[in-house]
C-alpha cells in the first residue's frame, strides 16, 4: 500500500513505479496488469517500458479487476486495525501506521 497525495495523472504514475520498484527489490517479479480500456495511454506505456503486459477489460468487469477486490480487502483490514487501537493512541499520528 502507497499513499497518494491526489489523483492527477504524474501522481498516479509516480506511485505506481515506487510500488513496482519496490516488489522488484523484495523479490517479486510483476508480469501482468489488468486495466480498465479508459487506462492513460502514458499509464501503458509505463507498464510496456516496466517490461511488462496489460489487459484491458470493461470498466464494469470486476470480476476479472483483482486489484479493486485487494483494495476493497486492504481498507477493510486498515478499519478493522483502526478500531481495536486503544482511544490513547492520538489521532493525528494515524497516518504513521501506512508503510
Amino acid at each position: 500500500m502507497e499513499p497518494m497525495k491526489n489523483r492527477t495523472e504524474r501522481q498516479m504514475m509516480d506511485t505506481y513505479q515506487r510500488i513496482v520498484d519496490r516488489c522488484k527489490g523484495a523479490g517479486l517479479i510483476p508480469s501482468n496488469q489488468i486495466l480498465d480500456n479508459k487506462a492513460l495511454a502514458e499509464f501503458k506505456k509505463l507498464i510496456k517500458h516496466s517490461g511488462m503486459e496489460y489487459e484491458l477489460v470493461h470498466s464494469g468487469d470486476y470480476r476479472r479487476k483483482f486489484n479493486e477486490r485487494a483494495i476493497q480487502i486492504a481498507k477493510a483490514h486498515f478499519i478493522a486495525i483502526m478500531c481495536s487501537i486503544s482511544s490513547s493512541v492520538l489521532v493525528h499520528l494515524w497516518h504513521r501506521l501506512l508503510p
